[in-house]
């Protein structure tokens, strides 16, 4: 989501902090959310739950009845995970992994500096997670929610 969000948004357009204060910071930066990244993270999400109606289909265990509401819930629940997914990995990214931007390159770094370079923090309240950390987290997280609360109240609720 971040990357299509910096890629479809103004490079240079700050970006509201997923927690309090919502402080303005730059693109790039962990926890920083736009409603264009937060929508690529839907239709992603989407796209997938349309991708798996297709194996669905291709495999023939599409159910017999009520196809339309089977792929209706299916397509709900891709694009619900999608956006909450983004938002998990925000907020962890924003609480969990340290953000520093450098005045001198302009750049988003996760490294406070060595020696004179000092950056300015911008973001996360402790460096529990790198980036991969947070992926890894947000990816269990959103599984588990989708998997084993989300998918039986929208998927396979009768």
């Amino acid at each position: 989501a971040s990357e299509m969000g910096m890629a479809t948004g103004s490079p240079h357009k700050m970006v509201r902090l997923v927690l309090p204060p919502f402080s303005l910071v730059p693109p790039g930066t962990n926890g920083g959310v736009t409603w264009n990244g937060t929508m690529w993270s839907v239709i992603g999400g989407f796209l997938c739950s349309v991708f798996q109606l297709w194996m669905d289909y291709i495999s023939g265990i599409l159910p017999e009845t009520d196809v339309l509401q089977y792929a209706v819930r299916l397509l709900l629940f891709g694009a619900i995970s999608g956006g909450g997914g983004s938002l998990i990995d925000s907020v962890l990214g924003a609480t969990m992994q340290m953000t520093y931007f450098d005045e001198d390159s302009k750049q988003i770094c996760h490294e406070k500096g060595v020696g004179d370079k000092d950056r300015k923090h911008i973001a996360g309240l402790m460096p529990l997670l790198s980036n991969e950390g947070v992926n890894f987290v947000s990816v269990a997280i959103t599984a588990f929610l989708g998997g084993w609360v989300l998918a039986p109240q929208i998927v396979w609720r009768q």
